[in-house]
């Protein structure tokens, strides 16, 4: 059934979405000098890849290849290779997108660090990644609220052309409320990030002025009129509504921080941000619908990391201990190891986790799990002294 993909009048109204799952496979290489080698595949529709979530590109530093495959039915699969080689001590680039661009304003962030750190006994190595936490709840809560009621979801199982004009009625005003909530949490979350500059009363002012664009009764009529329409024709209102709404808002903000005596500097940075804001949003949703599989390699041996245990399956071949190792009652693998102790080696002892047998482990996550969270990936090895 084609149920109501219609209703998408503005982007933040999508209820039925049209991005592709995006699958990103990124792999860290860590040598004992320091270097890294990043490597990431990027695989989803050639539309996802190049206008979503910032993307590895030559630009940005990397080494890229593309590849498209085409399927019996026509659809388009983009295979992004990407690599690029991190010198001992260099930064490690914390997005995928070009440093100080606006879409690096906006991108997922994901800062890495490797630390080396020299014992008596040997030297560990600290992996951490953190991918950023993005913005979910405070701006979907409406949305969800609103077209998640039994009333609306019954609508919107029912075909334009099956409607009521009761029906299209509430459903319009579903559809609006919708809009109007949204934008004035987009406002709310720039005024209060500039709280500094702006007054509450100019900020509350603002958020009226945007509400009120939404209210117009042209619009109901405009939109309740959409709903019965073609696809065609709906794919062309949507458009142009999604133009004049993005205008009238602005100016209406505009006016009332200027009625508030706030200077122009001000004003502009306050639009400026509220963009960032609604951009940031979409790219949110569009990580919705990705998924990863990160991998390290590490030198030595990983003796400790926060992977759930199951991706580490993936290198199931490496996780056996060997013939001179037990595993201990607490799940622990005890096994002997030569290392160095006031300039004599010794055989020690040493007890680490089973899926330390490998010098690699991997963490699977999608991107409903950013949603209000960081994604923090740690992993440490050692390389007991006498073996570098």
């Amino acid at each position: 059934m084609n149920t109501i993909k219609y209703l998408a009048f503005v982007p933040a109204l999508m209820i039925i979405a049209a991005a592709g799952c995006i699958k990103r496979s990124e792999t860290i290489t860590i040598f004992e000098d320091g270097r890294l080698r990043l490597t990431a595949e990027i695989v989803g529709d050639p539309d996802d890849v190049y206008n979503g979530d910032a993307m590895p590109t030559a630009e940005s530093g990397w080494q890229i290849e593309d590849r498209i495959e085409t399927d019996s039915e026509g659809k388009k699969e983009l295979t992004r290779t990407a690599t690029r080689d991190i010198a001992a001590g260099a930064a490690i680039p914390d997005s995928y997108a070009t440093p100080n661009s606006r879409l690096d304003l906006t991108a997922l962030q994901f800062p890495t660090t490797v630390t080396i750190e020299h014992r008596d006994d040997g030297t560990f190595y600290h992996f951490r990644r953190t991918y950023h936490r993005r913005e979910y709840s405070a701006l979907q809560y409406w949305k969800d609220r609103i077209m998640e009621s039994d009333e609306i979801k019954d609508i919107t199982q029912t075909e334009p052309q099956e409607l009521s004009d009761e029906q299209r009625a509430r459903l319009a005003k579903a559809l609006i409320d919708v809009e109007a909530d949204q934008t004035a949490a987009y406002v709310e979350q720039t005024g209060l990030a500039m709280a500094d500059a702006v007054s509450q009363e100019a900020l509350l002012h603002a958020r009226r002025g945007a509400i009120k664009v939404y209210k117009a009764g042209g619009l109901f009529d405009q939109v309740a009129k959409l709903l019965g329409q073609d696809d065609d024709t709906i794919a062309q209102e949507v458009e142009r509504l999604e133009g004049e709404l993005h205008e009238q808002v602005r100016q209406a903000i505009e006016t009332a921080l200027r009625d508030a005596n706030l200077r122009k500097p001000v004003i502009d940075q306050f639009l400026d941000r509220y963009e960032l804001a609604r951009e940031a949003f979409e790219i949110t949703g569009d990580l919705s619908d990705e998924s990863w599989f990160v991998s390290v390699e590490m030198p030595g041996r990983i003796i400790a990391h926060n992977s759930s245990g199951d991706s580490s399956q993936f290198f199931h071949d490496m996780l056996e201990p060997q013939k001179d190792e037990n595993v201990t009652r607490h799940g622990l693998v005890e096994s002997k190891v030569a290392v160095m102790r006031n300039g004599k080696r010794e055989i020690v002892t040493m007890q680490h986790e089973y899926e330390s047998r490998s010098n690699k482990v991997a963490w699977e996550f999608d991107g409903k799990a950013l949603r209000d969270r960081d994604v923090v990936l740690m992993a440490t090895s050692f390389v007991p002294k006498g073996t570098e």
